[in-house]
């Protein structure tokens, strides 16, 4: 759990490093996928979403991003309040930190209705 550890580090350029990291072991495992989740990191994967930092921000987003493939990480995400937090991100000054989002969102809707309500619910469908 230490690269999870790292994510609550006052030090931004470790979080960004650790969110990499995870990113990296979670990429096409789904394995590693369920053991990041265990160890606590999506509720603090989620809390960089909010980091100053849009680097911080889309290495947190990129791990979150490869996670939220597999439906209970889908659901922890929801639990950790991460859709608020992604749906804010699609108004970021950052190209991608936005596209990030939207992937994320894109998993987590995917043939998954009850989803797609949440995300309607937190404004991921804005009027126009």
């Amino acid at each position: 759990p230490h690269l999870v550890a790292l994510l609550a580090s006052q030090d931004e350029a470790l979080q960004e490093i650790a969110a990499g990291a995870l990113l990296n072991l979670a990429y096409d495992n789904p394995a590693n996928k369920v053991l990041i989740a265990e160890t606590g990191a999506i509720p603090l994967l989620v809390a960089c979403l909010s980091s100053g930092s849009d680097a911080v921000v889309a290495g947190a987003a990129g791990a979150l991003h490869s996670l939220a493939m597999l439906a209970t990480n889908r659901a922890a995400i929801v639990d950790a309040d991460g859709v608020k937090s992604l749906v804010a991100m699609l108004s970021s000054s950052s190209e991608a930190v936005r596209e990030k989002s939207a992937w994320i969102l894109h998993n987590m809707a995917f043939d998954d209705e009850i989803y797609k309500g949440i995300i309607y619910t937190a404004g991921g469908i804005a009027p126009t």
